[in-house]
């Protein structure tokens, strides 16, 4: 869910493919890879990713 709107971030809302496979229930955060939408672990560092409207 985006942060601010509570909005659910989906494959319409961002434009991008969404792969998301919560490996081992620790995936819970979303990252930006080669174009789309991963999964990733909460506790790495990543870039800001913001919402728009169109």
């Amino acid at each position: 869910m985006w942060a601010t709107s509570g909005d659910p971030v989906s494959d319409r809302t961002s434009g991008a493919r969404l792969f998301l496979s919560n490996d081992a229930n620790n995936e819970n955060c979303l990252e930006i890879n080669a174009g789309n939408w991963n999964d990733d672990r909460c506790d790495r560092s990543q870039h800001y990713i913001c919402q728009k409207s169109v």
